[in-house]
């Protein structure tokens, strides 16, 4: 367990979620990874200033045992069921939802893997594996639900879960912004993403590219180091001259600056999310979005490409439609969207709402 203690302070809060970079400071390369390490600091240092007492344990902690009478309670899965026949009834429990609602994660998944079966007689097994009992349980018990997602996110819980959830912004890793006063002379395009190839459209996008030679995409992130699905597509992502598959690349050093520079559009045909860290990184640095809804990201009016379906042929509609615009005028919309995103998914925003969320919801 990790603290953030003042012994003027007479309030306690325990939040269950990353126990790891709680003393570092903000800055520290520790949080040049997934956003969710510095957002977990962010809440125990939002908490602290609020006037509280922070004791903080990792989310997988089974084991914890208060010993303290805690006035909030903030986890993001098990520990909020757990506990709370262990927390006076007067605490304020919270569940921090970071994505989809799991039982609804777990089946947008199945069916994408059911449909890899029927379409290549490939079998993948699945990459989400929370149990959606223990993570319903949580969400019945808590008294207040603050989602990193928008209302396509909120749109998977439960109605009497969506009344008491707050919906907030996801923020994207610190990286460098491109200028895009320019285009490249051939037009490239991106993944970018974590585990979980087949959910978030991988599949997709290796079999619409390896049938159009004359295009180019690169692959930052997951899908190579997943055993089968590296199997069933070691032709697409290691064979053809069209796609180049870069594994997982730090997004502020200058491997990932070297293809942010040669590529001009994101595409991410997710089928479960709760909002893309990805996506929200790739918009900071300059990258016209080709995204599902289901990546959780409100598009500004009139910008980007949100994808019909998770279909070859609206993945394929939507590459023609970034292949034909003018250079004037995508260099605009990813000068909006960069824009946008700059604000919307800083740490800033992040901070100043989830305060807002701590004081104007919880009470604390």
């Amino acid at each position: 367990m990790e603290s953030l203690h003042n012994d003027e302070y007479d309030k306690y809060a325990l939040l269950s979620y990353l126990n790891d970079g709680l003393h570092l400071d903000e800055g520290d390369a520790f949080f040049g990874g997934h956003t969710n390490k510095w957002e977990c600091r962010e809440i125990a240092h939002l908490l602290h200033q609020l006037g509280y007492n922070v004791d903080v344990i990792h989310y997988l902690n089974d084991t914890f045992i208060p010993a303290r009478p805690y006035d909030v309670a903030i986890d993001i899965h098990a520990n909020l069921h757990r506990l709370s026949p262990l927390l006076p009834k007067a605490c304020r429990k919270v569940l921090h939802a970071t994505g989809s609602y799991v039982p609804s994660l777990i089946e947008q998944e199945a069916e994408r893997l059911a449909e890899l079966r029927r379409r290549k007689g490939v079998n993948c097994r699945p990459r989400r594996s929370s149990n959606g009992q223990t993570y319903s349980n949580s969400l019945r018990v808590s008294d207040y639900v603050s989602l990193i997602g928008n209302d396509v996110t909120l749109s998977t819980y439960p109605p009497e879960i969506q009344s008491k959830t707050t919906c907030l912004n996801a923020t994207a890793s610190v990286t460098q912004r491109l200028d895009r006063a320019t285009l490249p002379n051939r037009r490239e395009f991106l993944w970018l993403g974590g585990g979980g190839a087949v959910l978030k459209g991988l599949d997709l996008l290796l079999e619409v590219f390896a049938n159009r030679p004359e295009i180019h995409l690169n692959i930052v992130g997951g899908g190579g180091g997943e055993r089968d699905f590296a199997k069933a597509y070691r032709r697409e992502l290691f064979e053809l001259n069209n796609i180049e598959y870069h594994d997982f690349l730090d997004v502020s050093g200058p491997e990932f600056h070297s293809v942010a520079e040669r590529s001009v559009a994101v595409i991410k045909p997710s089928a479960s999310e709760g909002m893309s860290t990805a996506v929200t990184t790739a918009m900071t640095v300059g990258f016209y979005p080709i995204i599902s809804r289901q990546t959780g990201i409100d598009l500004p009016d009139g910008t980007g490409i949100y994808l019909d379906d998770l279909s070859h042929a609206a993945i394929e509609t939507a590459i023609g439609r970034v292949l034909s615009m003018s250079e004037s005028d995508l260099i605009d919309d990813i000068k909006r969207v960069q824009d946008h995103a700059g604000s919307a998914y800083s740490r800033e925003n992040f901070s100043k709402r989830y305060r807002q969320f701590l004081t104007d919801e919880v009470g604390v």
